[in-house]
């Protein structure tokens, strides 16, 4: 019996939600070992160079949102990040789009948000310790974050083009 390609790669996964789940689960996991990993491993504020001065280790907490805007204002920071992931999972369950690396990308920001979600519930501030000279420092769930946005973006953008190229030859 032969399978045509439709067949062989599904449209689906055989069940998103444990994927999606998955994959925010794993980004929750992977950002909180390391930052524990970090807390203990490193003194506040001293650098252990892992490329001479370029990238570094260097153990900070932050009490504001991205590069430490709204230092301070927990209430409004936790408001946003429930907000935020609240808006993900609007789009995973009840509206998904259709292409899948486009959810895949929604579960990888809930990831990253849940991630600093939970530094900002369980101490009031984010532990960051990943440092490159010309950037401040950050951590993994911020990484989640600008990647899973960053392929939404792109996406959004590219699916734009093509709707303007559609328009402009009827």
């Amino acid at each position: 019996m032969q399978m045509s390609a439709d067949q062989a790669i599904p449209s689906e996964p055989p069940n998103p939600w444990q994927l999606w789940l998955g994959i925010i689960g794993f980004i929750i996991a992977l950002d909180q070992i390391s930052k524990a990993i970090a807390r203990s491993a490193l003194a506040e504020g001293n650098s252990v160079g892992l490329i001479g001065e370029f990238l570094s280790l260097t153990l900070t907490f932050n009490s504001g949102a991205s590069f430490g805007i709204l230092e301070g204002a927990l209430p409004l920071i936790l408001l946003f990040s429930v907000f935020a992931a609240a808006v993900i999972f609007y789009f995973l369950i009840v509206d998904p789009p259709k292409p899948l690396l486009m959810r895949g990308a929604m579960a990888v920001a809930a990831g990253g948000v849940f991630g600093n979600l939970v530094d900002r519930l369980r101490v009031g501030e984010v532990t960051d310790f990943i440092h490159f000279s010309f950037w401040p420092v950050f951590n993994v769930a911020d990484i989640a974050i600008t990647v899973g946005v960053a392929v939404i973006v792109t996406f959004l953008l590219i699916d734009a083009r093509k709707q303007t190229s559609a328009a402009a030859r009827d």
